[in-house]
């Protein structure tokens, strides 16, 4: 077991944390990007279809 004097052992689990935090967030955005796009296409969607339907009620 190494005995540090220094914080040089805390680095590579500060690094590591650093790191997984940073993936993590990154795969947070990717997901919450593609939710923002998904809700973004069923609402134009429901729109042509609330629109479709009102103009096939005035006919």
């Amino acid at each position: 077991m190494k005995i540090c004097k220094t914080n040089e052992c805390e680095l590579p689990q500060k690094t590591a944390l650093f790191l997984k935090s940073k993936l993590y967030q990154q795969r947070i955005e990717k997901n919450l990007s593609k939710t923002i796009n998904n809700t973004q296409r069923n609402i134009e969607s429901l729109i042509e279809k609330n629109i479709s339907s009102k103009s096939a009620n005035i006919k």
